[in-house]
């Protein structure tokens, strides 16, 4: 299967084809619903839709790095690997394909959704530089897949499922609640596509780094890190 396949039925499988259907669902909706009727009324669409099509990248992207992290083990959704034969790929390469099968496929639902944020940045011409909104979605969406990666490998066990249900919200609104508090934007994808934040992609470059390198972290029978 090549990468484009793989891509596909990724996007195909019911956590992220239900997930992003209910994304471009919501910001179409959001999008008519603050769309001026009249000629007289200011369109601030955009003040709306760009804010929400953010945090709902965020919250995708770390809900799918979480699930993926701490259902399937050190490499996602690799499985065992059962019946493998010299020349297949092993565990540790099935595992990376398949995290970066996850990122392509959040970045296409990204791309997918930047056609309504365009119109209703359009229709807005906000004050902030056109290159910021197209570089926040995927800075975004990379960075917070990188914590729900981070969040599903530190959380083990029996029980590891029901508290990621509680972790992974808990751990995003301490976040915004820490930006909000300081009164920066470091890590709040709501207030972040508002206006240029020079700290916001440094910030998410480093959260995806240390997801990645943590869930390439694996450990031997012997318990010895490796």
């Amino acid at each position: 299967m090549n990468r484009l396949e793989a891509v596909s039925a990724r996007l195909l499988r019911p956590d992220l084809s239900q997930g992003g259907t209910l994304l471009l669902a919501v910001l179409a909706v959001v999008l008519v619903a603050n769309w001026p009727n009249g000629g007289a009324r200011v369109n601030e669409s955009w003040a709306v839709v760009g804010p929400l099509r953010s945090s709902a990248l965020a919250l995708l992207a770390v809900v799918l790095g979480a699930r993926q992290a701490g259902v399937a083990g050190a490499w996602g959704a690799a499985g065992p690997a059962v019946g493998r034969t010299a020349g297949t790929p092993g565990a540790a390469e099935q595992g990376a394909d398949t995290l970066l099968d996850t990122w392509l496929a959040l970045l296409a639902v990204a791309l997918l959704s930047w056609p309504l944020e365009l119109v209703a940045q359009a229709g807005s011409y906000p004050a902030v530089p056109g290159y910021w909104p197209a570089l926040l979605a995927p800075i975004t969406m990379s960075g917070y897949y990188g914590l729900g990666l981070l969040l599903g490998r530190l959380v083990r066990g029996r029980f590891a499922g029901a508290l990621l249900l509680l972790l992974v919200p808990a751990t995003c609104a301490l976040l915004v609640w820490t930006d909000l508090a300081l009164g920066l934007v470091v890590t709040n994808p709501w207030t972040a596509p508002a206006a240029v934040a020079p700290a916001y992609p440094p910030a998410m470059v480093a959260l995806a780094l240390v997801g990645l390198a943590v869930s390439r972290w694996r450990r031997h029978p012997s318990g010895v890190p490796s």
